[in-house]
């Protein structure tokens, strides 16, 4: 009982500490993220970023009691300087006017019927403190309110630097014969944050359809005008305005996909900005469409800008089927890259039914592998095959040579992929067909075929989100 008794009392205490915390608020400084993790500090303090801080007492602040502000360690107020440590008390407008150097730095009291006074900066430690007394006459009630509010320093020269996600701590105590004694209330709040200075999105992106005969112009619902392109917008942004910030980056833009044989001719980029048309080249060891976005082309103040890339197969030999294309923006100046963003650029495919076989060996003795395929249209079906085999040679894309029959299954076999790619030794091959069909009327089943029996093989038309 004696035990339980005592655990009321703690709480009973632990209780009414947190009744009487003050509540200490601030609108957030943004600073770069990128800026920051290059070793920048930001300016504070001055006209573009004050630094704003409310409080609300939560318990009876005597007067004449102690106030301190503990900043952490990467907030620096080593340039600012206090001329007096008196404040200019103007009770009327409820304002307190600390007198600075240069700049301001103002309490306000609102209606309340407390001043401060003594004000002093101690930058000699890791974290910097501010502190101030309560004035002689009313003390600070509970649930009393005051700001206090830093402008106008000149910034770069006696600002307050802050380098990162720092925050401030307050600290009231009990006036013991002139001396700081016990605690009365404490409370700490985050001053700043990180943001990163640069974005980049792809907003629309590349979707061709190839046409599957020819494969030199997009299915574009009868629009024949426009048939030999495709257009990709951008979105970037770089804010300079963070404090922080990292000032003239260039935006390296790469689209990394399957671009094979094609080159820089094929593809145009426009940005918004200024009339910027950067020239786009094609990487071949890297297969990306590269360009550069220089720091002058794009806006720095955080507006989101625009920019478009088209492709033109009018002058390729066929439009290259893609994977997924990956969009890639490195904010760089040239030796430090500051900040990557990747985003999804789209894909080209061909408007046919695309049945790929990853295990088809052919001209193994013993061995008999094919493919039956389902034709359930009312029409024949052209059959372009291309495939890779285990030693990393490719072949085609070759027309079969036969169409599939309307309304019956046809038959595949190793003898034939075998002659039609000039294979006369063993290989397994990776076997993909595009079928000059619509998907709902074609069906696949591979089968292999030894002494050891049949197995069939998983096709990727059976295959559900790519797994």
């Amino acid at each position: 009982m004696k035990l339980f008794n005592k655990a009321l009392v703690a709480s009973a205490v632990l209780g009414a500490f947190s009744a009487h915390a003050v509540d200490v608020s601030s609108a957030k400084i943004k600073l770069s993220e990128e800026g920051v993790a290059a070793g920048n500090s930001g300016a504070v303090g001055n006209a573009t970023n004050n630094l704003v801080l409310d409080f609300v007492v939560g318990a009876l602040t005597p007067a004449s009691s102690f106030i301190e502000l503990e900043f952490s360690e990467g907030v620096d107020w080593s340039n600012v300087t206090i001329q007096e440590s008196s404040i200019d008390n103007d009770v009327t407008n409820g304002e307190g006017n600390v007198n600075l150097a240069d700049g301001n730095m103002t309490f306000d009291y609102g209606t309340g019927s407390f001043t401060f006074d003594n004000v002093a900066l101690d930058t000699s430690e890791k974290k910097d403190v501010l502190s101030f007394k309560v004035n002689l006459g009313n003390p600070l009630v509970a649930n009393s309110a005051f700001r206090l509010t830093v402008a106008d320093l000149t910034a770069g020269t006696n600002d307050i630097e802050i380098t990162g996600s720092e925050e401030v701590c307050y600290t009231s105590f009990q006036n013991n014969s002139g001396e700081k004694g016990d605690v009365i209330e404490t409370g700490c709040v985050a001053i700043s944050e990180l943001e990163s200075q640069y974005s980049f999105t792809v907003s629309t992106e590349w979707d061709g359809i190839i046409e599957r005969v020819e494969q030199i112009t997009f299915v574009k619902d009868g629009d024949t005008d426009n048939a030999n392109n495709d257009t990709l917008t951008y979105k970037i942004s770089s804010n300079e305005s963070l404090p922080a910030a990292i000032e003239d980056a260039d935006a390296e833009i790469k689209f990394a996909g399957n671009f094979e044989d094609l080159d820089g001719t094929n593809f145009t980029v426009n940005h918004n900005a200024g009339g910027a048309t950067p020239t786009a080249t094609v990487n071949g060891d890297e297969d990306a469409v590269n360009f550069t976005l220089a720091d002058g082309d794009f806006a720095v103040d955080g507006t989101v800008e625009s920019g478009t890339v088209t492709f033109s197969s009018s002058n390729a030999t066929v439009i290259p089927v893609t994977g997924e294309i990956v969009a890639t923006a490195t904010f760089t100046d040239g030796t430090d890259n500051f900040k990557v963003i990747t985003d999804d650029a789209g894909q080209w495919a061909l408007d046919a039914v695309v049945i790929n076989v990853p295990y088809f060996p052919v001209n193994f003795s013993g061995v008999v592998s094919q493919v039956h395929i389902a034709n359930e249209a009312n029409t024949t079906a052209d059959v372009i095959v291309s495939a890779i085999d285990d030693q990393g040679v490719e072949y085609g894309p070759l027309d079969l040579g036969s169409d599939l029959a309307a309304n019956t299954v046809n038959r595949v076999k190793a003898a034939d992929l075998a002659a039609l790619f000039s294979i006369t030794d063993s290989r397994k091959l990776s076997v993909t067909f595009n079928i000059d069909a619509d998907a709902d009327d074609v069906a696949a089943n591979a089968t292999v075929q030894s002494s050891t029996g049949r197995s069939e093989v998983s096709n990727s038309q059976y295959k559900v989100d790519g797994k």
